[in-house]
């Protein structure tokens, strides 16, 4: 995917680099791939073959560091990454405050393999864009054992928010949050201040994005 501010002919993303490459201007391309290690490999191909083998600015980013920056502009700047140590806090706090169903046996102590099957799986439903009311809105047409499971883990889900939003502590799917409700005028405005000179966006190498990430 290629975004640029002006007509371009060519669609080949190589080509496109090589040609800011050749003309002395990397600083006016943001280059957003899926990996830190794509950006350490793309990172040493750029300054190799840029004459004199010197960059004064390459901006590369994954997905994640990209909507981050937007995200620590202007007044977002003081906000906390939350570490895995203080997820699994919350979460065990979470469990505790909620009145559990299907988890009830594990109301004063939940095992840690578990603990981490569930995080994990509200860390995907972060990323993905799904809040706990969507979660609590399917559970309606399961039965059983399955939807007291589901329900629970969408009001463990919602308490463990809470606590993160009363800590003011954030999760890359957090950051997407946040940066989705940003109106278009205040995007830009982030953007520009992030990354003054860019024309050109070339967003290569992914198989697939998540729904908040292709909002974004």
């Amino acid at each position: 995917m290629i975004l640029s501010k002006n007509k371009i002919e060519r669609l080949d993303p190589d080509n496109l680099i090589n040609d800011f490459i050749s003309q002395a201007k990397l600083g006016e391309i943001l280059i957003i791939v899926p990996t830190n290690r794509k950006i350490r490999y793309l990172k040493r191909e750029l300054v190799s073959h840029s004459p004199g083998k010197s960059v004064s600015k390459i901006n590369l980013h994954t997905f994640e560091t990209f909507t981050t920056q937007i995200f620590q502009t202007n007044d977002f700047d003081s906000f906390k990454t939350l570490s895995e140590a203080s997820s699994a806090v919350l979460l065990s706090k979470s469990f505790k405050k909620t009145e559990l169903k299907y988890f009830s046996n594990y109301k004063n102590e939940i095992p840690r393999g578990t603990l981490d099957r569930i995080k994990n799986v509200i860390t995907q439903y972060k990323l993905n864009g799904i809040s706990p009311e969507q979660i609590l809105s399917e559970a309606k047409k399961l039965e059983g054992s399955e939807k007291l499971k589901a329900a629970d883990i969408a009001n463990v889900y919602k308490n463990y928010l809470a606590y993160c939003k009363e800590l003011n502590v954030y999760e890359t799917g957090d950051v997407y949050s946040e940066v989705l409700r940003l109106d278009k005028k205040d995007f830009v405005l982030r953007f520009n201040n992030s990354f003054s000179g860019v024309r050109t966006i070339i967003i290569n190498g992914f198989d697939e994005f998540t729904q908040p990430e292709i909002d974004i």
